[in-house]
């Protein structure tokens, strides 16, 4: 049972770490915030919000990347 927990947590974890590079890369903004974004939406144990606030990045301006991308 114990196994379990640390093997979630294991996975949870390496996933964080993928955001972390994604967001620490040199790329675009509005390119790591879709590439977080993404990521966050495709998984069902990250919530988009923590990881919003995990990485400071506030919701409105999330919201207005998206906005913006919209009508490129």
């Amino acid at each position: 049972e114990e196994n379990k927990l640390l093997k979630k947590e294991n996975e949870v974890l390496k996933k964080w770490k993928a955001l972390v590079e994604i967001f620490d890369s040199s790329q675009p903004r509005q390119e790591k915030i879709k590439k977080i974004y993404n990521r966050v939406k495709a998984d069902k144990n990250l919530r988009l919000t923590q990881v919003l606030k995990e990485f400071s990045i506030p919701i409105s301006t999330f919201y207005y990347e998206f906005k913006k991308e919209d009508f490129d």
